[in-house]
């Protein structure tokens, strides 16, 4: 799943998220991606446990781009597992508030599934790096990695 994200002057800064095998993780870090991430909710197709995230990142060089797990409402104990294994950034993606965010002992990035530019504001203080704008899909199953485009009005 790519996911790009824009910083400062309009210079893309491009995640590949969701993987799972030594060789995709490969090919993230030779073609240049700033990020891989590492989905540790347990319900994805994509979920992988910090063992697995330790096995892949002890044969390919990562040191130059940011590794990230992406959880959905975990413990503080299930994100300290994965920073254990080499993980640097923790993406929120489920209802976690702020007060937790501040108990994460590493980079925060939050993602948001607006429904409006409204809700935008009740974030503005929010401890995070980033927020990766993710699109909100009614009744979706899944907190994320629907397929779907966000509304960027």
């Amino acid at each position: 799943m790519w996911r790009i994200l824009l910083r400062k002057k309009n210079k893309p800064f491009v995640k590949i998220c969701g993987i799972t095998r030594e060789v995709d993780l490969q090919s993230v870090v030779d073609n240049g991606a700033a990020a891989v991430g590492f989905i540790a909710y347990p319900k994805s197709p994509r979920y992988v446990s910090p063992q697995r995230v330790a096995e892949l990142l002890k044969n390919v060089d990562t040191s130059k781009i940011r590794k990230v797990v992406v959880v959905v409402n975990a413990t503080v104990e299930d994100i300290n597992a994965y920073l254990a294994v080499g993980i640097d950034t923790v993406q929120l993606h489920g209802s976690e508030d702020a007060n937790f965010a501040a108990q994460v002992n590493a980079t925060v990035w939050k993602a948001l599934r607006l429904k409006s530019s409204d809700e935008i504001e009740q974030f503005a203080d929010f401890p995070c790096e980033m927020f990766v704008i993710d699109s909100f899909v009614k009744d979706s199953a899944i907190p994320g990695g629907t397929g779907h485009v966000a509304d960027w009005d």
